[in-house]
């Protein structure tokens, strides 16, 4: 397998062929597979042409994969319109794939997806620029995947479904069924490099240019409160906001990968420390500060460095890739 999403009991796995098999609970056509009937082992999801599927991601009951050329295709719970489909489609969930039109397939392809519990948030760019020669593959969330972004790229930010906490930053709680630029990043130097859903919030990393300057890994969230504001009695964040990060030495942190829980939002810097924002998975207070530093050291884990390379949410979990220490006499 190449990659691999996991929703809330259904996973989706993608080949190095470009296939794409699912297996879980099927209550809402997650699977993909044109039944209601749950799958205890994987298998393979069929589209109306030949499609060869790059990307992968699942939701609470909804399913996203991105073709090989630059489409989007979605199925599973159509609630508040999370498919994306338009009112045509009203609410009704849809057991295969369906492809979501953004309306600038002429001149833009989707290139990362993230699935929220009942909204979706995808980045595009322009056809031919999409990233570069050096991307590797995405995977620092459960909610999504896709191609790091080369920082002369332009992209825009669309999303839809479910808003009742302002997590699709278009400046209200309206819901959406057809994908909606958010305006905040069109243009204005800004490309958005990664997107992550949490269950009604969104993260972004954004590299900004304005003139000779250049800000890289900022942080920027919206939707439910304390997860987009670090602040336990903030409202909701209609729109996107940069939240800015700092050390011990008022040095900005420059953020590397991103992965969202149901209400928090986890962090990983270009130096390979982490930073939690939003509740605090284990106990969902604030307690300890809606903003904490989450050091292994402290962990009863032997041997691993306060250094991590790669990091992953579930909706009260998280994981984390760390490299091993081993005493100098076991290297040779």
């Amino acid at each position: 397998m190449a990659l691999a999403a996991a929703g809330e009991q259904h996973v989706l796995f993608l080949t190095q062929m470009g296939d794409v098999f699912t297996c879980g609970i099927n209550d809402s056509g997650q699977l993909g597979l044109g039944d209601l009937q749950d799958r205890g082992t994987p298998e393979k999801v069929n589209f109306a042409t030949q499609t060869t599927v790059k990307v992968v991601a699942a939701g609470h009951s909804t399913s996203a994969v991105i073709s090989g050329d630059g489409n989007l295709y979605t199925w599973g719970c159509n609630n508040y319109g999370a498919l994306g489909l338009g009112e045509k489609a009203g609410e009704e969930n849809k057991l295969m794939p369906c492809m979501v039109s953004t309306g600038m397939e002429e001149t833009w392809e989707v290139k990362q997806i993230s699935c929220g519990d009942y909204h979706m948030a995808a980045i595009l760019v322009e056809k031919g620029r999409s990233s570069s020669s050096s991307s590797v593959p995405n995977t620092s969330s459960r909610h999504a995947v896709g191609d790091s972004l080369s920082k002369k790229s332009s992209t825009k930010v669309l999303t839809w479904g479910w808003n009742g906490c302002g997590q699709l930053g278009i400046g209200d709680s309206t819901d959406q069924s057809t994908p909606q630029v958010v305006e905040v990043f069109n243009g204005g130097g800004k490309v958005v490099d990664s997107i992550v859903c949490g269950a009604a919030h969104c993260a972004a990393i954004v590299n900004i240019t304005m003139g000779e300057l250049e800000i890289i890994g900022q942080l920027w969230t919206w939707g439910c409160g304390v997860a987009a504001t670090a602040n336990q009695k903030a409202h909701h964040a209609d729109f996107p906001r940069p939240l800015h990060l700092t050390k011990k030495g008022h040095e900005s942190v420059e953020v590397f990968r991103i992965a969202a829980g149901d209400n928090f939002t986890l962090i990983l810097d270009g130096e390979g420390s982490m930073m939690l924002i939003g509740a605090n998975p284990i106990n969902d207070n604030c307690d300890e500060g809606c903003m904490m530093p989450l050091n292994l050291q402290n962990s009863d884990i032997k041997g691993v460095d306060n250094i991590v390379t790669s990091i992953a949410a579930g909706g009260r979990h998280i994981g984390v890739l760390a490299p091993k220490r081993f005493p100098a006499s076991t290297l040779f």
